[in-house]
């Protein structure tokens, strides 16, 4: 049987702009954009809902003061980082995003100098969300999830592809964030979920590219670069068809527009990987990370990003409710773009 991918718009998108009297927005040209990616590990506030996970329910360790602390923590790294652009995953809800907002202006009335654009989006019932945090004017957000009936099992609960498109200067940026289904339950058994996704995200780029728009990819796609399809030293997202998810295919697979061919800053130009890694779990890193850019985009700088949320061997400093010390599991990774 034959595969389809069937598209539903969830409504649920909170998308606030923040712009101070007196400010106008970005003139002119634009071209170098810095944008730091991070999955910010379980970013919940104080009030408990429903749908939080169960270690911060009922925890005496997890409070508004614990909440705050953690907060300002993030806060001062967003700011030290000073990016134009904060991609930012395992958000709880819009109230969590205002704080961050709120707290990164700074009572500053230069809109130069502050992210001044944010959006945030999850499904209902979902603990989690995504957020875009911009000194970029947001022009426009979409939202874009799966409806999978076709499978032997029932989808399990999947986070949404947001498509952001941010001003430039003369021209716009469109931000594809992710966050892909987790290899909780078992890597194969939920390997066929990141292959839906992975086609998703390859219908969005030919979509956007069909248009000659300028997009990147960015975001937590619990999935390692060695474990996505390589040709060369280019990543080939794959399209719906039974032969895009093949464990044995071949670049020759592909020569009939089977797939979306894009470059990944985790694949040096000669051919080998940036170590060690961005995500650190039982012991060893993995790249699972990522910024997707097609041939119009230029890469100039990639990077994880270390600081004081990283140990003295570049080991991200995990949060932990019972101490309120850390920061996440991940390290936020940088990528600088030429439009």
């Amino acid at each position: 049987m034959k595969k389809s991918i069937r598209f539903s718009f969830s409504f649920l998108i909170v998308c606030f702009l923040l712009v101070f009297a007196g400010c106008s927005a970005l003139s002119a040209p634009q071209k170098n954009v810095c944008i730091v990616n991070w999955n910010a590990q379980c970013f919940f506030d104080a009030t408990t809902e429903g749908p939080e996970y169960k270690e911060f329910k009922k925890n005496q360790k997890w409070n508004k003061t614990a909440y705050e602390v953690r907060l300002e923590r993030l806060c001062a790294a967003i700011k030290k980082m000073k990016a134009d652009i904060y991609v930012l995953e395992e958000i709880e809800n819009q109230a969590v995003l205002v704080d961050i907002s709120n707290r990164l202006q700074d009572c500053s009335w230069n809109q130069a100098k502050g992210w001044n654009y944010a959006t945030f989006c999850k499904n209902p019932g979902d603990s989690i969300g995504c957020a875009v945090i911009s000194r970029l004017p947001i022009l426009s957000v979409t939202v874009h999830n799966l409806d999978i009936k076709t499978e032997k099992s029932r989808q399990p609960a999947m986070r949404p592809i947001m498509k952001t498109i941010v001003q430039t200067g003369d021209e716009s940026l469109t931000i594809l964030v992710n966050h892909w289904k987790s290899k909780s339950g078992g890597a194969q058994e939920s390997e066929t979920w990141r292959n839906w996704q992975e086609a998703l995200l390859s219908n969005l780029f030919e979509e956007s590219l069909s248009q000659n728009e300028k997009i990147i990819a960015c975001g937590d796609f619990n999935r390692d670069i060695e474990e996505f399809f390589r040709d060369g030293n280019d990543i080939i997202l794959r399209k719906k068809g039974e032969i895009a998810f093949k464990s044995d295919s071949n670049a020759d697979d592909f020569s009939r527009g089977d797939g979306v061919r894009l470059k990944n800053p985790w694949i040096k130009e000669d051919g080998n990987f940036v170590f060690p890694g961005s995500y650190y779990f039982r012991e060893r890193f993995e790249r699972i990370d990522h910024f997707f850019v097609p041939e119009n985009i230029c890469l100039l700088q990639f990077a994880p990003q270390l600081g004081e949320w990283a140990s003295e061997e570049g080991i991200p400093k995990r949060y932990e409710i019972f101490s309120g010390q850390g920061f996440s599991d991940h390290l936020p990774v940088m990528c600088v773009i030429k439009i």
